[in-house]
């Protein structure tokens, strides 16, 4: 038993080292002997340390069956710090896979067990994962809050490995907020402590940030210096890896070259009656042979024909869809040309003739001498009156196409839509926009204040929120449209059911942009809304 625990510690120093496959040459040697003496707890661990190694390597389907047999061990023993584990490495995978609530749900149960335990390197080891979620979301603040968080433990606990790996999360972070001297300051420990313990990966990652961090910030000297640094860290990776396979090929080889030589002489051996048995055998066979290839021909025919009729049919079914989507786009271009309109003409001709009015009545009430008071006061209400109906004009006018989105553009109408908004002090809304250097194609300027505009009322409306996050992101040609709420949730069946033209009108946009629409909700716990699609400069 102490022998395999020995295995296993000298496998997690290769692995520290990016030595993948003695890592697991060792953890190998760990599970046999732990396999022999029946010690699930030892089998659970060596199941996790097998996974981790799997999920360096990219093999991300294999690496989750292991950390699932694991936890499934963990579970049986009743080992609460075991089943935390598990917990965190199946979150790891499903980040991976870009399953964030999955991740979440997974780092969350994996936290609250930590929690209780008081286990500070695996509450660490949680903030640090959750960081990473927050940061593929575009949460950047909440993302920089859980690596300091995670920082400050494992400083705390002087675990330098994990000082290493979240100081280059860190940098990378601040890289993309284009803080380059937080960046440059945070990579740079992060390189001093991967040296320091010899952590080959942690200080790949260092170079890579020095790199792109120098790169961006137009040195382009040292951003080649590191570079090249970090290609030949990973090359060192990677010869280490090919060394061990090569020896592991070789001998896998002579083993086999070996037992084929016994078999030729064994087969040298046998007599003639044999051969003409093999013989009869192998014709016999390769009449089985003949029979099975012509029912697989028919068979592959029959797939072949099959398989050609489902892609006419989803061809068919494409195609009604571009069509259905061409006439909905259509249907929006005329709306919002009709709003235009109506609003100019609500503007430049009723407006007018209400100033008019204004403007006569009020050189009425100058030239005009009046008997009674009561008579003077009537006319003092009615221009009252009518400068009400100016300014109520003005207002549906703007509503129906803000002046701001047609002249100015999405980013100042959305900034005036949030500063209205605000004024009420019911409801704050934080809006950041990003990349936007230019202007769009008109009409998705509109769908997208159209798409804003609605999902705002949604909030207001039903979600009882006080706080509003709104993220506005472009990158070269990606748009992404991020909104979180501290509501009290939505039901996301409800939605798909809902009889309103509200989330229709939504989904409806979404689909005309050739977007993507992600809704993330939990009761009592706010509602995340995430719109992504890519900029088609023609429209």
């Amino acid at each position: 038993k102490k022998i395999s625990s020995s295995f296993n510690n000298i496998g997690n120093i290769y692995n520290v080292q990016s030595n993948y496959p003695k890592a697991l040459e060792y953890y190998q040697k760990s599970l046999r002997l732990n396999e022999k003496l029946g010690n699930k707890k030892g089998i659970s661990e060596c199941y996790n340390s097998i996974g981790a190694v799997l999920d360096e390597q990219g093999n991300l389907s294999q690496s989750l069956n292991y950390y699932e047999k694991s936890l499934k061990i963990n579970q049986e023993l009743g080992n609460k710090k075991q089943i935390s584990g598990s917990y965190n490495n199946i979150g790891v995978i499903y980040n991976e896979l870009k399953a964030y609530s999955k991740a979440m749900e997974y780092f969350l149960k994996s936290l609250q067990i930590y929690e209780e335990l008081g286990d500070k390197k695996g509450i660490s080891i949680n903030y640090n994962n959750l960081g990473n979620i927050y940061k593929e979301q575009f949460l950047y603040t909440k993302a920089l809050e859980y690596y300091q968080k995670s920082l400050n433990i494992y400083k705390e606990l002087g675990d330098k490995e994990g000082i290493s790996s979240v100081t280059n999360d860190i940098a990378g972070l601040y890289i993309i907020l284009k803080d380059y001297k937080s960046a440059f300051e945070y990579a740079q420990k992060a390189l001093t402590t991967s040296i320091e313990i010899g952590a080959l990966e942690r200080k790949q990652d260092a170079y890579y940030n020095l790199s792109t961090l120098f790169d961006a910030t137009g040195d382009i000297k040292k951003a080649l210096f590191y570079y090249k640094l970090y290609s030949e860290t990973k090359d060192s990776i990677l010869n280490t890896e090919n060394q061990n396979r090569i020896i592991e090929m070789e001998a896998k080889y002579q083993s086999e070259k070996k037992e084929k030589e016994i078999s030729l002489l064994n087969e040298q051996t046998k007599n003639q009656d044999l051969k003409i048995g093999q013989e009869k055998e192998k014709k016999q066979n390769q009449l089985i042979i003949f029979i099975a290839s012509l029912i697989f021909i028919i068979l592959f025919s029959v797939l072949l024909y099959s398989r050609y009729r489902h892609k006419q049919k989803n061809a068919m079914t494409i195609a009604m869809a571009e069509q259905q989507k061409l006439r909905f786009k259509e249907v929006i271009e005329a709306q919002e040309l009709e709003r235009k309109r109506i609003a100019e003409d609500l503007h430049d001709s009723i407006g007018l003739i209400l100033a008019t009015a204004k403007f006569n009545m009020t050189e009425l009430e100058d030239i005009v001498t009046f008997k009674e008071a009561e008579d003077e006061s009537i006319l003092k209400n009615s221009i009252i009156l009518v400068d009400e109906a100016f300014q109520e004009v003005r207002n549906i006018s703007h509503n129906m196409m803000p002046s701001a989105l047609t002249e100015l553009g999405l980013v100042t109408a959305l900034k005036e839509l949030i500063s209205k908004m605000n004024k009420s002090h019911k409801l704050h809304i934080d809006l950041k926009i990003y990349g936007f250097d230019e202007r769009l194609n008109e009409l998705v300027e509109i769908t997208v204040y159209r798409i804003v505009q609605e999902i705002i009322s949604n909030i207001i409306k039903h979600a009882e929120a006080t706080v509003v996050d709104i993220i506005l992101k472009k990158e070269n040609t990606e748009i992404n449209l991020n909104i979180e709420d501290n509501g009290i949730g939505i039901d996301k069946n409800k939605i798909e059911k809902s009889s309103g033209i509200g989330w229709k009108n939504i989904f409806s946009r979404v689909t005309m942009l050739n977007g993507k629409i992600n809704i993330d909700s939990k009761h009592n716990l706010g509602t995340t809304i995430n719109i992504s699609f890519c900029e088609n400069k023609k429209g």
